[in-house]
């Protein structure tokens, strides 16, 4: 039988996505060689703070998460940390490759658009 999230637990993880957004474009916006790729992150990492802000937005709305009876607040933590550890922003090594590529705005475009999808 297939498991639905409820909208707490998903307005959650989406908060917590668009903060590590935001903290992995500042870091490629730092890294960048050309202020014109600066730029260009520095305006998503501005992006990904307007979502945050909107997704805030929706949790005061649809309230806290609620615990399931069998979890701890420990392994719930743990369990939305993989959740989350498992979306490919986080789990492609791409602010890595930017040392080769740092002046490359082709480059930063389709990194940018691969990891919106």
């Amino acid at each position: 039988m297939a498991e639905f999230f409820k909208a707490a637990e998903v307005v959650a993880a989406a908060v917590e996505i668009e903060k590590r957004g935001q903290a992995f474009y500042r870091r490629l916006a730092q890294a960048a060689q050309s202020d014109e790729v600066k730029r260009f992150f520095e305006y998503f990492a501005a992006e990904e703070a307007r979502h945050e802000s909107v997704f805030k937005g929706l949790a005061r709305q649809v309230g806290p998460v609620e615990l399931p009876a069998w979890s701890t607040q420990e392994e719930y933590a743990d369990y939305l940390r993989a959740l989350l550890d498992s979306h490919t922003l986080f789990t492609l090594g791409l602010a890595e490759s930017l040392d080769d590529r740092g002046g490359d705005l082709a480059w930063a475009l389709h990194l940018a658009m691969s990891l919106e999808k």
